[in-house]
């Protein structure tokens, strides 16, 4: 087993996931028991994208070891990759049935109701996975996720604020507090949470558009610009941030970079109908009838 197993680290190293899976199997075959090789296992279907290969390796291997927690557990992975989370909620309910301190099953339970938009069941998952292990960054960033997503804004500031106490690298919590303070609109409070976000990720277009939308607002159109380009820089394809930008160029009465921004767009997006309406909008006010006629027969047909 041991032999086998360093064969299949190995392996992995190296990217022979295939040669993996069979040295993994063959430990099963050796010892139903042995977890690490199915932990491994999971991951190698994962990662090779054999995710119907695993999920049926799974329930032959259930069949035979039917109370085997983590196979069921990778059976939930399995089903979730797939979007089956109904599936995968009744094979983490196994897990738990039979582990009942499964602190990672609750944890992945929760992901698949988050999935569903079940924001509620999903909170309450969230919060039992902090039952069966340590505090958790991750764990409190979730479940103020969930509060954000139910617009319990104060708790879920709380919980963003408890997950970058323990991880202060966690980019995602500090943005979490900025979003709440945003829709809160309490919004020079948000600004150095974004900024904090930023900082640790500057690569996220999200938390450049939201540092735009919160400088919008303040009156900062200059920066909210720079932020947008920044957006439109890491996120070309993005079919909302052209409105903005061009919105921002109005504000700034420069119509001309406004038209060059919406012609452009409208050549690479030619099926976004809210960008052509826009577009309409954008030639009527500026006196240009004729051609916001044509572009608005477009967009009707779209």
């Amino acid at each position: 087993e041991d032999i086998l197993l360093q064969l299949a680290f190995e392996s992995e190293n190296i990217n022979k996931h295939e040669d993996a899976i069979n040295f993994l199997t063959s430990i099963l075959e050796l010892n139903s028991e042995n977890e690490t090789a199915l932990y491994e296992l999971g991951f190698c279907f994962d990662v090779s994208n054999q995710l119907d290969r695993g999920k049926d390796y799974f329930l032959d291997f259930l069949d035979k070891q039917p109370y085997s927690h983590i196979a069921w557990f990778n059976l939930g992975i399995t089903y979730g990759k797939l979007n089956l989370y109904e599936k995968a909620i009744e094979a983490y309910d196994f897990a738990i049935a039979i582990k009942e301190d499964f602190s990672s099953a609750y944890f992945n339970k929760a992901h698949c109701y988050g999935q569903q938009e079940k924001h509620l069941i999903a909170l309450k998952c969230f919060e039992e996975t902090l039952q069966f292990e340590t505090e958790d960054a991750l764990s409190y960033y979730y479940i103020g996720e969930c509060h954000e997503k139910l617009e319990n804004f104060e708790k879920a500031i709380s919980n963003y604020k408890k997950a970058v106490k323990l991880d202060e690298f966690l980019a995602d919590g500090w943005l979490g507090i900025g979003s709440c303070f945003f829709e809160l609109d309490r919004n020079l409070e948000s600004l150095s949470y974004i900024r904090k976000a930023i900082e640790l990720d500057d690569l996220n277009p999200d938390y450049h558009y939201l540092y735009g939308d919160v400088k919008s607002i303040l009156g900062f159109k200059e920066e909210a610009l720079n932020a947008f380009l920044k957006v439109q820089e890491l996120e070309p394809d993005n079919e909302d941030i052209v409105i903005d930008i061009c919105n921002i160029y109005q504000e700034l009465e420069n119509p001309e970079a406004a038209m060059n921004q919406f012609c452009t767009a409208v050549q690479e997006q030619a099926n976004n109908a809210k960008l052509l309406y826009n577009f309409v909008a954008f030639l009527f006010k500026n006196g240009d009838l004729i051609n916001a006629q044509f572009y608005l027969d477009i967009a009707l047909k779209k």
